[in-house]
């Protein structure tokens, strides 16, 4: 029994383990795929709650010096990562913001 018991949960943590892993993977996927607009100088993707879905993907971009947020840049980025993005990692939103912050 307890043998049986330790096993799974083992078993368990793995499991867990590898959705974290998965998800980071996931999300850095995203940032470079984003990162490849030549309007974007950093980008950042979080997971946000959603009525029908566990969380989808939000993203926080910050854009060369000189450029403006425009719906033009927005769509760009939407169709960048249509192209190149698996349907459920599309971000659902896009925010820009003046600077992303750095960790030292």
């Amino acid at each position: 029994m307890f043998t049986f018991t330790f096993t799974v949960v083992i078993v368990i943590v793995k499991v867990i383990v590898k959705v974290i892993v998965k998800v980071k993977e996931e999300v850095t996927v995203i940032e470079e795929v984003i990162e490849k607009h030549s309007a974007v100088k950093r980008c950042c993707v979080i997971g946000i709650p959603h009525p029908h879905k566990v969380k989808v993907a939000k993203a926080f971009v910050s854009l060369v010096e000189g450029q403006k947020p425009t719906a033009k840049i927005k769509n760009e980025i939407k169709a960048l990562c249509k192209n190149n993005l698996a349907a459920y990692s599309q971000p659902k939103e896009i925010e820009f913001i003046d600077e992303l912050p750095k960790t030292l």
